[in-house]
């Protein structure tokens, strides 16, 4: 039996084809002006100059959201980004549990927070038994990192009215 050159090249263009569907996203976001690119991040960097927007442009923002989304994710080392090392302060807890116990609570807070931040693909991990590592990719401005991850938690006490607090709210 004869094998015919033309089956196999048409399989071959096919598996070709099936293997770059995934990427299409990617070539589409690559070859995106850099400024609708920038306009990708816009609701979560400002989301009230968002809202003022038209629904037109607030249509156009959420389709290169998806875009970007359904793409490809660059790494660090590849699309840049920033590297934290947070070192916890421990030295006033006695205990090795308490320790790791407050380094953990520290985790989820960075956590929290670098996910409000609107990274997408963030590594938050511990390292050894007092620091964080926090890779964020894509990340351009080192001071609003800092501003995010250097915030210190505040716990406000304050006085309710009981006589509000008491009333009977029924709704009709």
């Amino acid at each position: 039996m004869e094998k015919k050159p033309g089956i196999r090249l048409v399989f071959i263009f096919i598996v070709v084809v099936i293997l770059f569907i995934p990427l299409f996203d990617t070539f589409k976001w690559i070859a995106l002006k850099k400024e609708d690119r920038a306009k990708a991040e816009m609701k979560f960097e400002s989301y009230t100059n968002y809202m003022k927007l038209s629904y037109k442009e607030q249509k156009k923002i959420d389709e290169i959201k998806e875009i970007k989304n359904k793409s490809i994710k660059l790494g660090l080392d590849l699309q840049g980004g920033m590297y934290v090392v947070l070192k916890a302060e421990t030295t006033n807890l006695s205990k090795g549990e308490e320790r790791r116990d407050a380094v953990n609570k520290a985790l989820i807070v960075i956590r929290n927070r670098v996910d409000q931040f609107g990274v997408s693909e963030p590594s938050i991990m511990r390292q050894g038994t007092d620091r964080i590592i926090v890779e964020l990719p894509g990340v351009k401005d080192p001071k609003r990192v800092k501003k995010l991850l250097d915030v210190r938690g505040k716990l406000e006490f304050k006085i309710v009215d009981e006589e509000l607090s008491q009333l009977d709210l029924t709704i009709s």
